[in-house]
């Protein structure tokens, strides 16, 4: 019986402990402004970094989230691996016009997710949840530029605020 109180009282600490590390608050986070990206410095934007508010489940009055999106203008790509998340690069030397998989370049048309937060009940987390493979201070994403018959190879180093959600571009550039 005493080891039996002992393993109770363990797994309700452990239990306590696991969902005590995940902070809540009652204030819905703010949707941050959207940011308009030139890649290549020529005038035109190139990606826009944006944020949607979404129901996550068929209840409208729980698992609401907000989602942030990396968007291509145009015919522009975002680079990916497959079974990875999108912020998986460390090494822009994996960087080529043409890949060869895991890499590829995500021709879909579609806005790339990367950042979220989600409500737990009536409450929500105070930090944001970029859609990472390890935890940086800085993420990059590998870019190809299609304007007509033309095409560059770029990056973009981000720079997440957890606590805002906020995304800045700290550094771009042209392969």
């Amino acid at each position: 019986m005493k080891n039996y109180l002992r393993v109770l009282i363990f797994l309700i600490f452990i239990i306590n402990y696991g969902c005590s590390r995940i902070e809540l608050t009652d204030e819905q986070p703010a949707i941050p402004s959207s940011t308009f990206v030139d890649i290549d410095s020529d005038g035109n934007t190139d990606y826009v970094i944006e944020y949607f508010f979404a129901n996550i489940s068929s209840n409208i009055n729980s698992d609401r989230g907000i989602i942030g999106y990396f968007r291509p203008e145009g015919e522009n790509l975002v680079l990916h691996k497959q079974d990875k998340q999108i912020l998986f690069l460390r090494d822009l030397g994996e960087i080529r016009e043409k890949v060869d998989i895991p890499l590829f370049w995500n021709d879909s048309g579609y806005s790339e997710s990367f950042i979220s937060i989600q409500n737990r009940g009536e409450q929500w987390p105070i930090e944001w949840e970029p859609f990472h493979e390890r935890e940086h201070n800085t993420y990059f994403l590998g870019l190809k530029l299609i304007d007509g018959n033309s095409t560059k190879i770029g990056w973009v180093e981000l720079k997440i605020e957890l606590e805002t959600g906020i995304v800045s571009v700290l550094n771009k550039g042209i392969l």
